[in-house]
């Protein structure tokens, strides 16, 4: 397995993997929904992105997707939803991490959303200091999230003192199993040869999770699982509660990550003022890091009711954006669909789409049918936020100065169209030249200036 493949794998599945997999017994029916909803939800969501990333293998995925298929303006509003939900979702997984630290015995007296905040803070603040940590995060979180689940108490915690219990309630049901599925795609063009990577690694890390949930399931069945009941070992409560503290972690770390990105990325066309762009690199800079921990840690304070609204309604309009952009891509530039394509043309597409749409639609009907008005109001102005910040920023600090030029000409070119996968990034060259003279601009020179024979 290549590296880049690897390293999309564990930051699909540590940053995008259902958060109610982590629940300590729980309902029956957690687990087979969890595995419907994966078949549903998650699997045409990481193949449409997997598509568009092997299309347009950019930084920033979402925001580039938009700027190609839409243009500028819903290319910034897709990735402004897009950023709501990265946010607010570390919101969401904050309350439990806070839970968990307290259940350790640390901070045990001390307000679990003042908990949640500071813990949310310290992760961003690790981040920006040292941005490979999210590598090492996703990797851990990858790790702990099976021994997690296969080390579960078998009867389930006391949830109704605890302040997470909604949060995680939240999580089990379509929503959860198929949020974060597109991740993948904000790392495109920073692992390497992202037109194989990306697929390949979205394959990979679908597949674990795939296992995840069907083994998991398969024990259940047999009464095997929760290994935990089986197992007589004083520290097994501790131990799977280590390592859901660490899979929690690398989560919340993995969605300021995607956040910041985005950020840097709107920053970088002048949306936002240019300490906050993208870094020679790609990379966020400190700065966009922090603020976004800190709005990050600041949601953890937030109703549990406001961010599941928030995050439910982003995402689902998110999603139509992913959806929508795919199926422009296909129609107005057939010369970028190199690499993974989604067999069944432009039908398979749709069918693909509206089954995550209508996924979608179910679970904004369940919030609405649960909370009512204010779910409504709460997801109602997260949407109506993505075109009211692009025109306030156009008019503050973009003031009619140009994007930066996305590199379409070099997407274009490759060694052979009949063997997709492999681009021609590695020297300029004619777009429309035969094969052969491609070919022979990329053979090296000796030093002296003879021509290398081949």
């Amino acid at each position: 397995m290549a590296t880049g493949d690897l390293r999309v794998a564990v930051f699909l599945v540590a940053g995008a993997s259902p958060l109610a997999l982590l629940g300590d017994g729980g309902s029956a029916l957690l687990v087979p929904s969890l595995a419907i909803a994966f078949a549903l939800a998650w699997v045409p969501i990481a193949a449409l992105t997997a598509e568009l990333a092997a299309a347009l293998p950019f930084r920033a995925g979402h925001y580039s997707w938009g700027r190609v298929a839409f243009g500028s303006g819903w290319g910034f509003v897709w990735a402004w939803w897009r950023i709501l939900v990265a946010v607010f979702d570390v919101g969401l997984c904050a309350a439990p991490i806070a839970w968990l630290v307290r259940s350790a015995g640390v901070a045990p007296n001390a307000p679990a959303r003042i908990v949640a905040f500071a813990l949310v803070l310290a992760i961003g603040c690790a981040i920006a200091v040292r941005p490979s940590l999210v590598w090492l995060l996703a990797f851990a979180g990858a790790v702990a999230l099976p021994i997690a689940i296969a080390l579960a108490p078998g009867t389930p915690r006391d949830t109704a003192t605890w302040p997470g219990a909604d949060a995680v309630a939240a999580a089990i049901g379509l929503m959860t199993a198929m949020r974060g599925a597109d991740i993948a795609g904000v790392i495109a063009g920073e692992v390497g040869d992202s037109r194989r990577s990306i697929p390949r690694g979205i394959a990979i890390g679908s597949g674990f999770v795939a296992v995840l949930l069907v083994g998991t399931l398969a024990s259940a069945l047999v009464g095997i699982w929760p290994l935990a009941g089986n197992v007589d070992a004083s520290g097994t409560r501790a131990f799977s509660t280590a390592a859901a503290l660490v899979a929690l972690c690398a989560h919340g770390g993995i969605g300021i990550s995607v956040a910041s990105r985005l950020v840097g990325a709107i920053a970088t066309d002048r949306y936002l003022p240019a300490r906050f762009a993208q870094s020679g690199a790609g990379q966020p800079t400190q700065m966009t890091t922090l603020v976004v921990a800190a709005v990050a840690a600041a949601s953890a304070l937030l109703d549990d009711v406001l961010l599941r609204a928030c995050v439910t309604m982003a995402w689902c309009v998110s999603l139509g954006a992913l959806v929508g952009s795919l199926q422009v891509v296909r129609v107005s530039r057939p010369r970028h669909a190199h690499g993974y394509r989604l067999p069944g043309g432009t039908q398979a597409v749709a069918m693909c789409g509206a089954i995550a749409v209508a996924a979608a639609v179910v679970s904004v009907v369940d919030g609405l049918l649960s909370s009512g008005v204010t779910w409504a109001i709460a997801g109602a102005m997260c949407i109506v936020s993505g075109p009211i910040a692009w025109i306030g920023l156009t008019i503050l600090v973009k003031r009619g100065r140009p994007n930066f030029p996305l590199a379409l000409e070099p997407a274009l070119r490759w060694f052979d169209p009949a063997q997709p996968g492999v681009p021609e990034l590695v020297a300029p060259s004619v777009p429309k030249a035969p094969f052969a003279a491609r070919l022979e601009s990329l053979v090296p020179r000796h030093r002296r200036g003879e021509s290398a024979r081949v």
